[in-house]
């Protein structure tokens, strides 16, 4: 479990093709038809432009008269204008409909995925990294899925017309088409070699990139810009910046050499295949082997050919870039969850009472040899408030994310009323369990939306958990009440919560999810000890009826709790009450003797 089922899979580009218009057809099978019409278009539209010149000369040659000479080039540009529009048309709906197919489809798909991808994955730099390469494979119009729908259809119709001009043009001279065939492969084994370095060369760029976006943007920043005034930061800054700025111009001007020779083959190519073509073409009309019709006409064509030989050499190298993006798109969709997003288990099966169970549970981060935990086994039972304590590094987040459903256990299972709950789908698992992590930021939604989220609005319900959180004096305060935006991202008139209002937010939705299962991840960090235990204790008051776990390395939410146990290394080293384990004078005694004194002078140091 934890491998990536893609992690060496390699996309063809028939398979990328078929994956990249199937957002078109998404949009509907008609566009298709467009798409084939507008080509058509095109490429009539093509012929009769080619084939006018030869048309004149042949009236002028044939002295067929000015009216009727007139009349033929009014039909040829009628036939011109009719087709050309009917393309303009065609593509521009065609173009507007991949664009919607990427912005609406595919990213939608993209955040629907990151959405459902298990939170390790998150966090793992390799799987961001993933999840940039995608977004830049969509992020235009020109790349990945939609350059693919824009240049392929573009690359068959210069094959096509390749064919049609190039059996034309056999007719002069098959050398003519044996040189530039040659050429041809040529040009296509140079961009072979090229694209193997390519990438490489992406890669460096875009670290390059990443590395300058990152401090320009931290440099923003309104928590960061104080640090970075008071310390000096911006010396350091400015140098890792430009290192950064060197990283790239430097692979991007690697980038523009390794396409140097094929940008002068393409050049050194056209000159010689046409001068071939014409000289070929001078030399039979001298000789008396064309008469002047023909030789314009053969004229055009070698200059057609030669514009949809230059088409295809543009395309391809497109449409192999494209083909790169697209690879990296469908890498992160298909990424392999380890939680279920269907009901194997319906979670309607559980019932109260609640027993949640870790049985021989281990686990360790990908990548590392060493366990965070092994053969774990605790059981909590059914509004049961257990403390998990232990100081910083034993593994307490760690649980917290595994009892969660943000983390799967590599060995070993949790269970809850004797289910695993990996076999539950996790969305529905997710509305038994509620977490309020350390170190949390309000999205950038309104008060009211921070706290109902995606549950259904009740003005009663929400307007207690105001009142149970303490927060409802602060909404009361504020001009647009409950639907003030917090943080200024968006609104101007938005706010920012000190620490201590934020904790009461998070406690607000916690109450307002009122999910069985609670999980306090030390969300009060940022306080002072006695603020700390002052809210534990109300989470404490307002969680009677359901299962809770608060987590912290200090202690203040341990004496009422009905279980506690101590961490360290990953072990369960100590378990009990609180009178229980003082009596036993081990390392939560000596802790919580040592954090005592934080305590003495308030009145919640009388509880502890």
């Amino acid at each position: 479990m934890g491998k990536k089922k893609n992690e060496k899979k390699k996309y063809s580009l028939f398979s990328n093709i078929k994956f990249a218009f199937s957002f078109l057809l998404k949009m509907g099978k008609r566009y298709m038809v467009v798409l084939i019409f507008s080509y058509i278009a095109l490429f009539l539209s093509n012929i009769v432009l080619t084939y006018l010149p030869s048309a004149i000369v042949y009236g002028v040659n044939n002295q067929i008269g000015v009216g009727k000479l007139i009349l033929v080039i009014g039909i040829f540009m009628i036939l011109y204008a009719v087709f050309i529009s009917l393309n303009t048309v065609l593509t521009a709906h065609y173009n507007y409909v991949v664009i919607l197919a990427r912005t609406n489809k595919a990213f939608y798909k993209t955040t629907e995925t990151n959405f459902k991808m298990d939170y390790e994955y998150i966090e793992q730099k390799e799987s961001r990294d993933k999840m940039v390469q995608a977004l830049d494979s969509m992020g235009s119009n020109d790349t990945g899925l939609e350059g693919l729908m824009r240049y392929l259809p573009e690359f068959i119709y210069a094959i096509i017309g390749l064919l049609f001009f190039g059996i034309t043009s056999a007719f002069i001279s098959y050398w003519i088409i044996i040189i530039i065939l040659a050429m041809v492969i040529v040009y296509f084994i140079i961009i072979y070699f090229v694209t193997k370095v390519e990438g490489k060369y992406y890669k460096k760029k875009g670290e390059g990139e990443k590395i300058g976006y990152y401090y320009a943007n931290t440099a923003l920043k309104e928590k960061e810009a104080k640090d970075i005034r008071n310390y000096s930061l911006s010396h350091k800054i400015k140098g890792i910046m430009a290192d950064a700025i060197k990283m790239y111009r430097k692979y991007t001007l690697k980038l523009r050499f390794a396409w140097f020779l094929p940008s002068l083959e393409i050049s050194l190519f056209g000159l010689i295949r046409d001068l071939v073509a014409y000289a070929i073409l001078i030399n039979d009309a001298i000789n008396n082997k064309l008469s002047p019709t023909e030789f314009s006409a053969l004229l055009a064509t070698i200059t057609a050919f030669n514009g949809y030989i230059d088409l295809i050499i543009l395309r391809s190298s497109s449409v192999i870039s494209c083909n790169a993006g697209i690879s990296n798109i469908r890498k992160f969709y298909e990424y392999e969850t380890k939680f279920s997003h269907e009901n194997k288990v319906d979670i309607n099966v559980l019932n109260e009472p609640f027993k949640i169970e870790i049985k021989n549970m281990s686990f360790k981060y990908k990548g590392s040899d060493k366990y965070v935990f092994k053969d774990l086994n605790l059981t909590i039972d059914h509004n049961e408030k257990l403390a998990i304590v232990g100081l910083n590094g034993a593994g307490k987040t760690t649980l917290a994310k595994l009892l969660v459903g943000l983390y799967y256990p590599s060995e070993g299972e949790i269970l809850v009323n004797d289910h695993n709950i990996k076999d539950f789908k996790i969305e529905d698992y997710y509305r038994y369990v509620s977490i309020v992590n350390q170190d949390i930021e309000p999205i950038a939604f309104t008060i009211k939306d921070n706290i109902v989220a995606n549950y259904e609005y009740n003005e009663e319900k929400f307007n207690k958990t105001l009142l149970d959180s303490g927060l409802k004096d602060k909404v009361d305060s504020l001009p647009n009440k409950e639907n003030t935006y917090l943080t200024t991202e968006f609104d101007f008139n938005g706010i920012n919560l000190s620490g201590g209002e934020t904790q009461k937010l998070l406690l607000a939705r916690a109450l307002y999810k009122d999910s069985k299962f609670l999980i306090l991840d030390e969300p009060t960090s940022a306080l002072d000890p006695i603020a700390e235990s002052e809210l534990y204790l109300k989470y404490n008051e307002l969680m009677e009826d359901k299962t809770s776990i608060f987590i912290s390395h200090r202690l203040s939410s341990t004496k009422f709790c009905d279980q506690i146990i101590y961490i360290e290394n990953g072990e369960i080293i100590e378990k009990g009450t609180h009178k229980e384990l003082m009596k036993k004078k081990g390392k939560y005694f000596k802790l919580f003797n040592v954090q005592a004194k934080y305590y003495e002078d308030s009145e919640v140091g009388e509880i502890l």
